[in-house]
Parts: C-alpha cells; sequence; structure tokens
C-alpha cells in the first residue's frame, strides 16, 4: 500500500535495491487455472531470442546484449535441460507472451537441494491479464515432477509487484534473507501492506526512493588520497586482520584523478542510479547477499599498482563484484583484479589510510598493488584492503 500519491512501476528503478529471497514447499500447491486462449508449451531450440524479446518487455533487461549475457550465464550449454523446465505461454495467435523456468541455483553455493524459480516474466501488453499465477504454479508443478520439494525464489525490491505475487501464492522470506535485507522487506510492506510481512515495519518513502547498492548510499567512499590529510601520532587503533582472496571481477563506473575533485562521489552516484543494470551479474551468496561492494583503484598502467605521485593519481572503479565470465554492459567497466594476500582494515572514522601506511613502513612491509576500498553488504561496514604479496 503506497504512502502517498506517488505511483511505481512494477519494475521501478527509483526504488531502492535490495536482494530478496523466498520459499515454500511444494506439497500443497494452489490453483490457478489459466485464462482462455492461452496456453503452456516448453521451450525449444531457436526460442532464446524470444525469451530474451519478453524478458525486455517486462524491463528485465534495457537492450538484446543484456539479455544474451543473461542468457549465457544461466542457460548457455545448458540448452537441453530447457526442454522439460523452460515454459512459454503462447496467445491465441501463437506468439510467445510469457515465460518462468523450474531450474536451480546455477552458482552450486545453495546445498540444499532446493529448485529455483528463475526468470518470471510476462510481456508488458499482457501484464493484467492473469497470466503470471498460473505460469508460476505451472513451473513449480513441473519442478515437483523433476524431483524438488522445496523451492526458492530470488527477486528484488525494484519489482516489488512479483514479490507481492509470490507472497499471495503462499512464499515467504528466507529467514536468513528477512535479516540480511529487513529494509528491502520493509520497502516491500510499505508497497504491498501485505498480511505475510505483519513481523516487519513499513519502510519510508525516503527509505523506498534511496537509490543504489545498499551500503553505498549512506557515505560516499573518499579517494585514498583525501584520507592523507593528517596522520595521527598514537598507536593503531583500527581491526586488522590478514586474508587472502583469489583473482575476482569487479564491474563498475571507471573514473580517474584527472576527472577533478568530488569524482569518486560522482562515479558511485552514476553506478548507484544505475545498479539495475548490472544486478543480475553480481555474484551473490546462497541467501541472495551481494558479495562485496568494492571501490576498486589502480595506477593508470592497469596494473593494478599503487597510485602515484604519492597516491594522488590514479585510476577508481566503483562497483559490484561478479561473476567472472559476466561481461560489462555498455557505459560500464570490467576489472579483473589480481590474487593477492591482503592486510584488511575496519575503517572506524579515523585516518586508516596513513595509519596503515605508516604501520606497514615501521613492519618493514611494503605495498604490492593498489588499495581497494571495501563496503560488506551483510553490515554495511567499510574495510580497506591493504595488498602485501601478489599471489
Amino acid at each position: 500500500m503506497n504512502q502517498t500519491a506517488l505511483q511505481f512501476d512494477n519494475h521501478d528503478c527509483r526504488i531502492r535495491y535490495y536482494e530478496l529471497l523466498l520459499e515454500q514447499d511444494l506439497d500443497n500447491l494452489p490453483c490457478h487455472p489459466l485464462p482462455g486462449g492461452y496456453r503452456f508449451i516448453f521451450y525449444q531450440p531457436g526460442d532464446r531470442d524470444v525469451w530474451i524479446d519478453i524478458e525486455k518487455s517486462a524491463k528485465e533487461f534495457s537492450t538484446y546484449e543484456q539479455g544474451l549475457e543473461a542468457w549465457n550465464r544461466y542457460y548457455g550449454g545448458r540448452e537441453e535441460s530447457l526442454l522439460n523446465r523452460m515454459v512459454f505461454v503462447e496467445d491465441a495467435e501463437g506468439r510467445k507472451v510469457a515465460t518462468a523456468t523450474a531450474y536451480y541455483d546455477i552458482t552450486g553455493r545453495d546445498k540444499s537441494g532446493s529448485g529455483w524459480l528463475h526468470w518470471v516474466a510476462v510481456r508488458r501488453e499482457h501484464q493484467g491479464k492473469g497470466l503470471a499465477k498460473p505460469l508460476i504454479v505451472h513451473v513449480l508443478d513441473i519442478m515437483r515432477g523433476l524431483g524438488y520439494t522445496h523451492a526458492k525464489i530470488p527477486t528484488q525490491t525494484t519489482t516489488w509487484l512479483a514479490c507481492k505475487v509470490y507472497l499471495d501464492l503462499g512464499f515467504v522470506p528466507l529467514p536468513q534473507n528477512a535479516v540480511n535485507s529487513k529494509d528491502g522487506w520493509r520497502i516491500v510492506k510499505a508497497l504491498t501492506n501485505h498480511r505475510a510481512l505483519q513481523a516487519f515495519d513499513a519502510a519510508s518513502m525516503e527509505e523506498i526512493l534511496g537509490k543504489g547498492i545498499p551500503g553505498t548510499t549512506d557515505r560516499l567512499r573518499q579517494p585514498v588520497s583525501a584520507e592523507r590529510s593528517r596522520i595521527h601520532n598514537g598507536g593503531m587503533t583500527m581491526n586488522v586482520n590478514k586474508c587472502i582472496k583469489e583473482s575476482f571481477t569487479v564491474i563498475g563506473k571507471e573514473g580517474s584523478t584527472l576527472d577533478g575533485q568530488g569524482f569518486v562521489q560522482r562515479l558511485w552516484e552514476d553506478a548507484n542510479s544505475h545498479f539495475a543494470e548490472i544486478q543480475h551479474l553480481a555474484k551473490k551468496d546462497e541467501n541472495g547477499v551481494l558479495a562485496g561492494i568494492w571501490g576498486a583503484m589502480s595506477d593508470f598502467s592497469r596494473s593494478f599498482g599503487p597510485w602515484e605521485e604519492g597516491f594522488s593519481k590514479g585510476l577508481y572503479l566503483a562497483g559490484a563484484e561478479c561473476e567472472d565470465e559476466a561481461q560489462a554492459p555498455e557505459g560500464w567497466t570490467k576489472w579483473v583484479i589480481p590474487g593477492f594476500e591482503y592486510l584488511c582494515a575496519e575503517c572506524d572514522g579515523g585516518d586508516t589510510f596513513p595509519e596503515m601506511l605508516r604501520w606497514l613502513e615501521e613492519n618493514r612491509l611494503s605495498l604490492a598493488g593498489a588499495v581497494h576500498d571495501f563496503t560488506c553488504p551483510e553490515t554495511g561496514k567499510q574495510y580497506m584492503f591493504f595488498p602485501i604479496r601478489r599471489l
């Protein structure tokens, strides 16, 4: 239920983005017959571009290239399995107008054995005609026939109306996701006032419209050169841990110190306002939580060396950790950051960067590469990663 006269589209990127994950057992599926004039058919070879066109119409993608990237990531090389998993709704003229797939977690991180309902979409001109619930129930029944007893559905706040449909069908928030994405469920509560979300208080309109990647909008990151303004005389007080991180991929908005003062803030504003364009590429854990938000850095040679001339000149990438095979959409940049051993320092409001440099010098350590900013999506805590050894 909206709190103001402001109307939201069923796929609305003005809504602050949170990953949501729902679940339900498959033993008591409701009955929702398909309206007259429509029928279910399975995927056949050659249906890829039709699938992309339906998803584009439903505003899941803005370009064919984004749809092709998603297809290749989820279904590339697995097309034969779609013959009894991917379903289309066909209208009386034989045009495919909706789709959904009885699938599984392609990352392999979900060890529960649950089936995953993937990429539910209805063409814009056929929305509101009662197709969504019959399609979902039909695909869940197929999932049950494949031997699954439990289903999960990944979704997001920007498709809040689809989330309402899942709740109407008896799905509930996964307990861990209800904690990790509490503010996301508060947004859905505010927009739907659904009885299944009684445990959540409704988000305010200001919270609903807070754009972007959770954890980045409240406190935009500063470039490391800005943190060199003063050095404490006392000892280092921040929490520091040593960790090894293998090579990983970040897709984000790229800029450099040549872009002038405040360029990092502008990059984050750009990344936040267009995050929906890469959300399907972002790496997530089994509870749907983003793997990480990175302010990645490099020298101008793009060899991931430290910023130059006293840490005052270099490149910055504001974005999210993504699957390695992901391709950057137009307007975004992909970095593959080499593996390093890092010292990870929690940013507690002090001058983390100069204090860490001093500590490294006192302990006869040197930077092996560029320092990176990191925000933990689950806790919102911010860290700096200081590389001390290249793997």
